[in-house]
């Protein structure tokens, strides 16, 4: 199968990833990532902002929340498997607690985790993009299993994905 480049930069680059968070907003986040194993747990995106930083909620008693206390280095992946969409996305967190950020993102949702958005433990986990990188499809799934298909069959390269670095 041939894949084709395409990278993209600044605001190309923060809408790809919008498009690809509008059909996948769970991450398997990575911290503590100079030792093995790390330390990984699933995480909601709760927005990609305008200037193409990714925002969570997270508890302050939280292990991730500990380490990033100490290393504020991550590792996040997102996959959609059923639109063959994938991300990886390496960064840096900052923690805070911002009222009018968390009055702006908060859902009734939340409430399984937090006891409102006044709970001690609430905290805001702020994601610096440094290196990005995507696949998706070309085509939708017909075409793609067709396109498949017909380079199994002839022996032909399949031009059914794109791929590319993400550069905020």
């Amino acid at each position: 199968m041939k894949d084709e480049s395409q990278d993209l930069i600044g605001q190309e680059a923060i809408s790809k990833i919008a498009a690809l968070l509008d059909n996948n907003k769970l991450a398997m986040m990575a911290t503590k990532l100079d030792s093995m194993p790390f330390s990984v747990c699933p995480m909601t995106t709760q927005e990609i902002d305008n200037t193409g930083k990714l925002w969570f909620f997270t508890g302050k008693s939280s292990e991730h929340y500990k380490y990033l206390q100490k290393d504020n280095r991550l590792h996040l992946t997102y996959a959609n498997q059923s639109n063959q969409e994938y991300l990886s996305v390496y960064g840096t967190a900052q923690l805070l607690v911002d009222k009018q950020k968390i009055d702006a993102l908060w859902s009734p949702i939340l409430k399984v985790w937090f006891d409102g958005k006044d709970d001690p433990n609430l905290a805001l986990l702020c994601v610096t993009i440094k290196d990005a990188y995507y696949w998706d499809q070309k085509y939708n799934k017909a075409v793609t299993i067709f396109k498949m298909a017909k380079a199994a069959v002839t022996g032909e390269e399949s031009d059914t994905n794109n791929q590319g670095e993400l550069t905020i």
